[in-house]
């Protein structure tokens, strides 16, 4: 895609003037660092405090305010509050303001103690182009409200209940109709939690719960809302919103808007209390009453992005994250935000408070992020130019305006866009890329990292890392994990083979050119990498058992030696059961038959599901269908280059088992689940992973003139010879557990028990595909399942395929036109069947054993490793009452 120029959308994110919806005042001179500024990047108070300094969203402030104060980058805490103390108290305010383009303030002003501490909200208007606005804090006013006439004469319950209501009820009345006052806020979330109700217990009641408050005047001779009033809580809230809502059309000041505090808050909050969910049935009650969430409600924006979506009234404030979140978190919450809630209900904000470098922070950092997210849309064309900019404008300025009424008209500012920002985009991540960077990681939101590796009994293993310990340790002199030398020992319930030891440790280092995004299916916001086993004390030698080490060798060697390049393509059946024991499956049908792709049944929309995660995780997927089994499917993916194959062949495989277990099935690639007889269950039922490779030479190789194929190239016939001399042992590998064994048979499209190769021939266990317009051979072994760690299966085929090469192999087979075991002595020994497929693992383990070219070509050290392996998973199989329920848990 051509890259788009960004520099109107940067206009939009970087200058366009903003309303900031919900602040606070500003500290006056004497009171300026009480409290201390930095503050500006945490809600801990207390001890909790001391550990600010190692956050990531304090250094990130702390880096943006050396650059505000011109000192050299890199300057400490204390210089820039050294260089910020010599600066004129408004000056400086000035300074903050000059470089963020806010039009208008609205000011919260009912932090305690505010007429001491803060100047009033109409002094701020010398820092901005159009006045300030006030939001009030309710509580706060009922509270005052309440002690003064409990300051007056004494009276009656009931009569003090008629007083409070119709004095609450007067001074709403009078914000409404002043000017100055845009809004109420409840912190309703700190005092009682956000379960309001919606509805009052006892409708006759002047005022609910005032009985506690005045105890609390009584015995304290002050009063707080808080928990236990929730009563008062509910009711004060519903006569607002009442009121509010049903407000005489007629005046110009009447729409105010109703702020709640939710998510995040000082420790004396209780979290789980500010969930803005908790407000939906007031949302229903009140529909007329303008809402709106603050805060971005993080940890739950996605919450409130839902109630900004479905009520009308509601809308959802993203304030207060910046800067307290870092950044790659900042530009999360804005990605979950706009999942789901329209642009035309998303307000912006600083919730900047006691020091100017807040609003100076937190506009910067969020402007940056809005930039950043809505950048990464328009590069992938899920966004518009156009409407990204205009998404913007109503973000920063216009619904703000709208929904407090303010009647304001943008005026610019003049801030210049920074230098990064046109023509490319941010350096943040296209959301839909797979493969990453290191330096990307951040930007994606990538919270941990998978790093990945498959045993030699195909386990698919991985640890979890922080981000940020990942990035530490990938930038280290030894970027890796130290793995226990007995990790490629170990089965499936990590039972140790002979040979290997718990003694000694694998650097296992990162394989960066794997880093990829792994799909929200699998596990939102994280990545996964996979690696080299190493020598810990040899720094960049590599184990000769690392399994991914083998295939990257072969590539070498076919490009050095034969100047050949090799693809690769994987063809995955498995099997879908609804249980294991007995094994039922999922769905009865044929090859291809609708019949097994139901739409509306659990095995279609798993297999679908399945299908979509492949391609999200950046694998090609050519196709899927059912198969002949009994809840049998097949996935085919693209050609690769043999390693990259493989790595794609094992997330497809962690992604069949993860989308089948999210739908309560068990994917198997076990050959043969089903081994008790049953008409539906028998003949063709049998899972494998056939694999697909082809070969190019560059100089292109000559005909081999091959009686059946004469246009067949040399090197690809040497190739095919190579392979088919040694097949028997390659089985040691390809056919890796005793049920494979269950599925080598003839007459059922496996492939046969003879070691034969057909043009298209289905029964033969390598099949020569294409070139027949030419170019573009490639052979089919269907000797190949599920259950063999693709690694050192390919690195078998490979390794006997390209010993053939160098040794110019003939092929002097004849192609197999049908079934092998069909024909007669003459016929199979004139397309030259001669060897047999073995029948069990035992048999192919001796033809390994006595195959010296094979072993050495893969590596003697594998061969042993391997075979140790295996053997220690028989014996462990035969534990089991049911050897082959142990084959189909595991694989």
């Amino acid at each position: 895609m051509a890259p788009v120029d960004l520099t109107p959308l940067a206009e939009a994110c970087f200058a366009y003037p903003s309303i900031d919806n919900h602040t606070h005042n500003l500290l006056l001179p004497k009171t300026a660092m009480d409290p201390p500024l930095h503050i500006m990047t945490t809600e801990a108070l207390g001890p909790p405090l001391d550990d600010v300094w190692w956050g990531m969203s304090h250094i990130r402030a702390r880096n943006m305010l050396v650059e505000l104060y011109g000192l050299p980058e890199g300057s400490s805490w204390e210089a820039m509050l050294e260089a910020r103390q010599k600066m004129d108290y408004e000056e400086m305010c000035k300074l903050n303001f000059g470089k963020i383009g806010i039009q208008c303030l609205l000011l919260d002003d009912g932090l305690h103690n505010l007429a001491e501490t803060c100047y009033p909200y109409n002094w701020h208007d010398r820092l901005t182009t159009s006045p300030s606005k006030r939001i009030l804090r309710l509580e706060v006013e009922a509270q005052a409200i309440i002690v003064n006439l409990l300051k007056g004469p004494k009276m009656a319950m009931s009569d003090l209940k008629v007083t409070v209501k119709n004095e609450i009820e007067a001074f709403i009345k009078a914000c409404v109709a002043d000017p100055e006052i845009v809004g109420f806020k409840s912190i309703a979330a700190y005092r009682t939690g956000l379960d309001i109700r919606a509805t009052a217990e006892e409708p006759s009641d002047p005022v609910c719960g005032l009985e506690g408050l005045v105890q609390q005047w009584y015995t304290q001779q002050t009063i707080k809302i808080w928990r236990q009033n929730m009563d008062f809580e509910s009711w004060l809230i519903r006569l607002l919103l009442k009121w509010i809502g049903d407000k005489p059309r007629e005046c110009a000041f009447a729409i105010l808007g109703m702020q709640f505090h939710t998510g995040l808050g000082d420790p004396d909050m209780r979290l789980y209390k500010g969930d803005p969910a908790l407000l939906q049935e007031l949302c229903e009650e009140f529909p007329d009453a303008r809402i709106v969430l603050l805060h971005s409600s993080y940890p739950f924006t996605r919450q409130a992005g839902y109630l900004a979506t479905c009520f009308k009234n509601v809308y959802l404030d993203f304030g207060e994250v910046f800067p307290q979140v870092a950044a790659h978190g900042q530009r999360a919450i804005i990605r979950d935000m706009m999942e789901i809630a329209p642009l035309t209900k998303l307000l912006w904000s600083t919730d900047a408070h006691q020091h100017p470098e807040c609003y100076y922070v937190s506009t910067r950092q969020s402007r940056q992020a809005l930039f950043d997210v809505i950048s990464e849309f328009v590069q992938a064309g899920e966004l518009s130019l156009d409407e990204a900019v205009d998404g913007v404008q109503k973000m920063l300025f216009h619904n703000s305006n709208k929904a407090y009424n303010l009647g304001l008209e943008p005026i610019p500012t003049g801030l210049p866009i920074p230098p990064s920002a046109g023509l490319t985009p941010a350096p943040a991540l296209v959301e839909d890329s797979v493969h990453l960077t290191l330096d990307q990681l951040v930007p994606a939101g990538i919270k941990y990292v998978r790093v990945s590796w498959t045993d030699y009994t195909n386990n698919f293993r991985f640890r979890l890392m922080p981000t940020a310990r990942f990035i530490h340790l990938a930038k280290s002199d030894t970027p890796g994990i130290n793995l226990t030398m007995a990790t490629l020992g170990l089965g499936q319930t990590d039972v140790m083979a002979k040979g290997f030891s718990g003694i000694g440790e694998h650097l296992y280092s990162f394989d960066l050119s794997t880093l990829r995004r792994l799909p929200d299916e699998i596990a939102k916001d994280h990545a996964s990498v996979m690696g080299w086993f190493e020598y810990k004390d040899q720094r960049a030698v590599r184990n000769p058992l690392c399994p991914r080490s083998l295939v990257q060798r072969l590539e070498k060697e076919a490009k050095a030696k034969f100047g050949a390049e090799m693809l690769v393509g994987f063809e995955t059946e498995f099997i879908l059961l609804q249980n294991v024991d007995p094994p039922t499956p999922a769905q009865i049908g044929g090859w291809s038959t609708s019949l097994k792709h139901r739409t509306g049944s659990l095995a279609a929309a798993c297999c679908e599901e399945i299908a979509s995660t492949v391609q999200a995780a950046g694998i090609e997927l050519q196709m899927f269908h059912a198969e002949s089994a009994p809840g049998q499917y097949e996935i085919v993916t693209g050609p690769l280059p043999p390693l990259e194959a493989c790595d794609a062949l094992i997330l497809t495989r962690d992604i069949m088992y993860h989308v089948a277990a999210k739908y309560g099935l068990k994917a198997t690639l076990i050959p043969k689940p089903y081994l008790k007889p049953k008409a539906d269950y028998a003949g063709i039922a049998a899972s494998a992973t056939h694999v697909h490779l082809s070969l190019k030479s560059e100089p292109k190789a000559p005909d081999s003139n091959h009686p059946d194929v004469p246009h067949l190239p040399a090197d690809f016939a040497s190739f095919m010879a190579g392979i088919l001399a040694h097949l028997p042992a390659i089985a040691c590998f390809t056919l890796s557990v005793q049920p494979s064994y269950a599925r080598v048979v003839d007459g059922n499209w496996s492939g046969g028990t003879w070691v034969v190769w057909g043009r298209d021939n289905r029964e033969a266990p390598l099949r020569l595909c294409g070139g027949y317009h030419g170019d573009g051979f490639n052979v089919e072994l269907k000797t190949l399942d599920g259950t063999a760690n693709p690694y050192l299966a390919l690195g078998a085929v490979i390794s006997a395929g390209l010993w053939g090469v160098g040794k110019k192999l003939e092929l002097k087979q004849r192609s197999a036109l049908g079934i092998v075991d069909h024909m007669s002595a003459a016929e199979k020994q004139k397309i030259g069947a001669a060897l047999r497929i073995p029948k069990s693992w035992e048999i192919a383990r001796e033809e390994l054993m006595h195959d010296p070219e094979l072993q050495k070509a893969v590596g003697k050290e594998i061969v042993d490793a391997w075979i140790s392996v295996k053997e220690a998973e028989k014996l462990l199989a035969s534990t089991y009452e049911d050897p082959h329920k142990f084959y189909i848990t595991y694989y």
